[in-house]
């Protein structure tokens, strides 16, 4: 995948081969996205939420803010020096079924946004990815009940409406 990132910023993509667990192989990539952006760090979880940690007591993060993603295929991660950092990947092949769960979740500027497959699973990468910014998951974040904190308000140029925060989205197609 191509993204055309701020510098600072770095993504690790990897693959992941049949039977290779895709938890394991985010990590490895959230790792290797850490050592770039603030060596000497450590990858490290807040409850279930990626963090940039310091390895030792001397070292120090200075900042940085790490998000892993995974499809079947590949595992994705995005570091860099920001507050709040989100990425998610949704592969194509997963539009049917999340244009299914679309009429019930998404909010009515989002389905105008849907003109065609690859767009449902745009909006849903968008609005994960604004969760995974904003320190929330899928559950705690209300996306199954309308409660999504994020509304996504175009693609083109890519936009979100989250009540204030300022979120950088970088929209990007998979080839998978």
């Amino acid at each position: 995948i191509a993204l055309e990132l701020p510098a600072g910023f770095v993504v690790i993509d990897l693959p992941i081969a049949a039977g290779e667990d895709a938890h394991v192989v985010g990590r490895r990539a959230a790792e290797a996205a850490i050592a770039i952006v603030a060596p000497g760090s450590a990858l490290g979880y807040d409850g279930t939420r990626p963090i940039v940690a310091p390895a030792s007591s001397s070292s120090s993060t200075a900042g940085a803010s790490v998000s892993i993603t995974h499809t079947r295929g590949r595992a994705i991660a995005l570091a860099g020096h920001v507050a709040h950092l989100g990425v998610d990947l949704v592969d194509d092949a997963d539009a049917e079924r999340i244009a299914a769960i679309a009429l019930r979740y998404f909010t009515a500027g989002e389905l105008t946004l849907c003109a065609d497959r690859h767009a449902y699973t745009c909006v849903f990468a968008a609005k994960e990815a604004a969760l995974k910014a904003l320190g929330l998951g899928l559950l705690d974040g209300g996306a199954f009940d309308r409660a999504w904190p994020v509304r996504v308000v175009s693609l083109d140029p890519p936009e979100l409406d989250t009540d204030g925060d300022a979120l950088v989205l970088v929209i990007g197609r998979a080839g998978n």
